[in-house]
């Protein structure tokens, strides 16, 4: 493997990591960044900087005009102040935190400047080999955050491995979906994350999954979702 393809492939292995932890993103916040990273891997120039009007923003995200300025300084709030742990979710094994944005701006003319940090050029990179532009458009008619952590995660494992059905601890996936403290029944995590989100991706995407929940004694621990 030469240094381009172990580049690439490192980009690839960052992607996996990037989804594979805790992002703490609300849905909009969640849906512009996908947004952003769609939209500068078209433009293909610093695969970093995403450039765009007020209506064009409203119009995606179907957020009225008058709203727009706020929601958008909300989310670009967000996104500058989530950070992502990278690695191992034992703060006493190794990690690396890294940050969605490195600038975002209005120049009061209409226009929206939305930069993505140094460190996720990386992750555009390997984005822009691992999936096609319809992996974008899917995620941006999903309608929950569950919706589009799964699918995420789901692709990524069947990009390195695609003839194998991605299979998850439970307490990972409770890790990823930012649900150690929500639905804390077995059951009800199944039923309200897991079940409803493979719903939707089964209806928005051209991907059919199916949840297999393992059972080690009498409670479910792994979940495996098989893919047709």
């Amino acid at each position: 493997m030469n240094y381009d393809e172990n580049n690439l492939f490192d980009n690839c292995r960052f992607v996996a990591d990037v989804m594979k932890t805790r992002q703490d993103l609300r849905f909009q916040a969640l849906r512009l960044i996908h947004y952003v990273i769609y939209r500068v891997i078209c433009d293909n120039k610093d695969l970093q900087t995403f450039t765009g009007s007020v209506t064009e923003l409203a119009e995606t995200f179907h957020i009225q005009r008058s709203n727009i300025y706020r929601d958008i300084d909300s989310l670009s709030a967000q996104l500058h102040s989530t950070g992502m742990i990278l690695g191992h979710k034992d703060p006493r094994k190794s990690w690396r935190t890294v940050t969605w944005l490195s600038r975002s701006c209005y120049n009061g003319r209409g226009t929206i400047l939305i930069k993505l940090s140094y460190s996720m050029v990386s992750y555009v990179k390997g984005i822009r080999h691992m999936f096609s532009d319809d992996y974008h458009k899917t995620i941006l008619d999903f309608n929950s955050v569950y919706a589009i952590r799964i699918y995420e995660i789901i692709s990524a494992d069947r990009f390195f491995h695609k003839d194998a059905d991605p299979e998850y601890e439970m307490s990972d996936l409770r890790y990823w979906l930012d649900c150690e403290k929500k639905y804390l029944k077995t059951n009800d995590f199944c039923k309200y994350v897991i079940e409803a989100a493979v719903k939707e991706i089964n209806r928005c995407s051209d991907t059919a999954v199916t949840p297999v929940f393992v059972k080690k004694g009498r409670s479910f621990t792994r979940v495996r979702f098989e893919i047709s």
